[in-house]
């Protein structure tokens, strides 16, 4: 009995601190931060580009400085950031980190170095950092109020 502990303990030991190193570690060509470091990328890194990979009526809305809108729901997603110069840094959002997690995959997959900001936009008020709000209001009538209130 005690053989089985040895063997199965060690087993999900690596198999879940390989799960954890996957998401959270950053290597030459990108990785998963914060919103700290999100920012610090944003001003430091020269070549670079934002991206918000929301709906238009979520990026108008809302967005950080600066973004571009290619919207992962539509047709075209693969098509549009292929066109992406890969000798920028792609730094990639949405509202709470499913979608950009999706195209962090894409973009990596493709050959892009991308950051991947943890947590998305929520996170990224939460810390106090700033958003651009459009004058106009979404056609769709969605709101950051009326995301958190749902």
């Amino acid at each position: 009995m005690k053989n089985i502990y040895l063997t199965i303990i060690p087993a999900l030991l690596m198999l879940f601190s390989c799960g954890a190193q996957n998401t959270e570690s950053i290597s030459n060509n990108g990785g998963k931060i914060d919103a700290e470091a999100f920012d610090s990328k944003i001003k430091t890194e020269e070549n670079h580009i934002l991206l918000d990979v929301r709906t238009p009526e979520e990026f108008a809305s809302n967005h950080i400085k600066g973004a571009i809108n290619i919207n992962i729901n539509s047709s075209d997603f693969g098509d549009k950031i292929r066109l992406l110069d890969k000798s920028n840094t792609v730094l990639v959002y949405c509202k709470s980190g499913g979608r950009s997690a999706t195209a962090f995959n894409s973009l990596q997959t493709f050959g892009y170095t991308v950051y991947e900001l943890r947590g998305g936009l929520l996170k990224w008020q939460a810390a106090g950092l700033p958003v651009e709000i459009s004058s106009t209001k979404p056609k769709s009538g969605f709101t950051l109020e009326s995301y958190n209130n749902a």
